[in-house]
């Protein structure tokens, strides 16, 4: 098998008033599916320890949690440890939020699924 070339993308965000996040992902024509499943599994994770110290009686009323979200709420928590790569934020939050009041509030008891498939199958 003759030698193949990977070639690798870098791409990140700067962080205002912080140091600037830096990611490595594959290039080419299938390169999105390894970096979306990274971005979905750190999201998730980060949503569940996120989920884990709330429950743990964290220092942030309920009633404000939104309104507090992208400013005091990570100088309550650990974000280095939460959310290291800084994916959560609140427009992503409140608009699940609105979308689940809806569904919950529905008497059909909708099923919320993801539209569509990041990952291909090939034959």
């Amino acid at each position: 098998m003759p030698a193949q070339r990977v070639p690798l993308l870098l791409w990140g965000d700067l962080i205002r008033g912080g140091q600037p996040v830096l990611r490595r992902a594959l290039a080419g024509p299938d390169a999105h599916e390894c970096m979306y499943a990274w971005v979905y599994l750190t999201e998730y994770l980060a949503l569940c320890r996120l989920q884990d110290a709330l429950a743990a009686g964290g220092p942030i009323p309920r009633d404000v949690f939104f309104r507090w979200f992208d400013e005091k709420a990570w100088e309550l928590l650990d974000r280095a440890v939460i959310d290291p790569h800084f994916q959560l934020v609140k427009e992503s939050l409140q608009l699940m939020a609105c979308v689940t009041a809806l569904a919950g509030a529905s008497p059909q008891r909708p099923q919320i699924v993801e539209l569509g498939s990041t990952f291909s199958r090939r034959a």
